[in-house]
């Protein structure tokens, strides 16, 4: 079953039941493909420009929604919401000119290089960003010509079906995006199935190697999105207040449930107590609270389980030698709180350096020199983002060339923009979403030749 809970309050907000009409949803999803790929870019844009204000006018219901059923603090959902809607706003301004056939023409050959639709595609949605993760793959999917199946995950089912009513209303009923109420066994059937011609997911490592290996024995495109333990290094040169700040706002956000935030924070010895201070300081002015509350920063983890696990990891990490600067750990009363730790002293084999942490806590380890840092940073299975903060041109690009990352920033941290190509190598998974490559990857690349 599909389970709306209250992770403030751990109350059932309502049940929803596994779906009994896959084979209709699949028919009518392949039908509305057919049609659908045929109509124009211009015309599949003018729909995605309504999708848009569609959200708009529905974005304060979609806030709180992600609050209520996943506890994201108020401002940050409608954040997700209002990133949303620029994704469509991106792609419709852009995606005629990204989907134009290419034209090649060298000596005596002449080629024309198109982008076409695949068909029907599967997305295997994250509870963590409800909106913003469905729609990034789904937007360049639809405007390519694809019609989309989307499993969300089964605690963030009331998020999914008024996205559902929203592109219902959009696209006038046609069968361009429908959900998936299934269980997990019931995935591999669903991809194996002939009118499934490709499939993406954002989840876990182990997760992302399953459904790569079912679509793979079907030879059929698969794009993963998995975990992250992105590094942070702050260099001395670095503005440290302002990186202070950013380390934090990056760790912390979304109560850390964020697979691109910075969770391994190096910081180069002759800076490290001060930034260490100054981390101290930014965690103890978090706002703990409701997710419905104005001021709110830090909430609820979305789940018991993963509250559990984040605390296994902390406990283990600090009985093998870990030290709490900053203490936390599960929270007295109702909900799912867990206050926010900061933790030093860290080896490579502690849960909390050798695991993805997807929680409010965040470690702290010092380096002597860049290349100390790149031994750290990429002394990982992940391989997802990464921060570099120093003044020093030739260490930005330095470091930014030889961490093992997909995505780097500079004196920023790590977040995903439609304008960009994101995504991941080793565990973190592969395929690209966003920006061009990202309108191209559920596409079908066909070249003609003339002679």
């Amino acid at each position: 079953m599909f389970i709306s809970e209250n992770p403030v309050t751990n109350e059932i907000i309502k049940v929803y039941p596994f779906d009994n009409d896959l084979d209709s949803k699949l028919e009518q999803a392949n039908l509305t493909y057919l049609k659908f790929s045929n109509f124009s870019i211009l015309n599949r844009i003018l729909l995605i420009e309504q999708l848009a204000k569609e959200l708009d006018k529905n974005s304060e219901k979609l806030s709180s929604l992600i609050s209520l059923e996943m506890g994201k603090p108020i401002k940050q959902s409608r954040a997700e919401v209002a990133k949303s809607i620029y994704l469509c706003k991106y792609y419709s301004l852009h995606s005629e000119k990204h989907l134009e056939p290419e034209i090649i023409i060298d000596n005596q050959l002449k080629a024309k290089v198109f982008y076409q639709p695949l068909g029907v595609l599967l997305g295997i949605m994250p509870w963590n960003f409800p909106v913003w993760q469905t729609l990034r793959f789904c937007i360049p999917a639809i405007i390519s010509g694809n019609a989309i199946i989307i499993k969300p995950a089964p605690n963030v089912p009331q998020c999914a079906i008024l996205l559902e009513e929203i592109f219902y209303k959009v696209f006038n009923n046609q069968k361009v995006f429908q959900l998936a109420f299934v269980e997990t066994k019931t995935i591999s059937e669903l991809i194996k199935h002939p009118y499934i011609k490709g499939v993406t997911i954002t989840g876990s490592a182990k997760a992302g190697a399953s459904v790569a290996s079912i679509a793979g024995s079907s030879i059929k495109k698969s794009v993963l999105e998995l975990g992250g333990a992105d590094p942070f290094v702050v260099c001395n040169d670095a503005d440290i207040k302002k990186a202070a700040i950013h380390a934090i706002r990056s760790r912390m956000n979304n109560t850390g449930q964020t697979c691109i935030a910075a969770k391994r924070i190096l910081v180069q010895k002759e800076s490290y107590d001060k930034f260490k201070d100054l981390l101290k300081n930014e965690i103890s002015a978090l706002y703990i609270g409701d997710p419905m509350n104005e001021k709110t920063e830090i909430s609820t983890l979305a789940r018991r389980d993963l509250r559990e696990n984040l605390q296994r990891q902390m406990e283990s990490s600090i009985s093998q030698g870990a030290k709490a600067i900053v203490q936390g750990g599960i929270m007295p009363g109702k909900g799912n709180y867990f206050q926010p730790a900061l933790l030093e002293n860290i080896s490579s084999n502690m849960p909390v350096y050798n695991e993805e942490v997807f929680g409010p806590v965040a470690i702290l380890l010092p380096f002597n020199t860049i290349d100390e840092a790149l031994q750290i940073s990429n002394d990982t299975e992940y391989g997802l983002g990464a921060s570099i903060w120093t003044q020093n041109k030739e260490i930005q690009d330095y470091y930014s060339m030889k961490v093992e990352a997909g995505y780097v920033s500079v004196n920023n941290f790590t977040s995903s923009d439609p304008r960009l190509p994101f995504g991941g190598i080793k565990k973190s998974g592969y395929g690209r979403e966003l920006g061009a490559e990202g309108l191209k990857e559920f596409t079908n690349i066909k070249t003609i030749n003339y002679h």
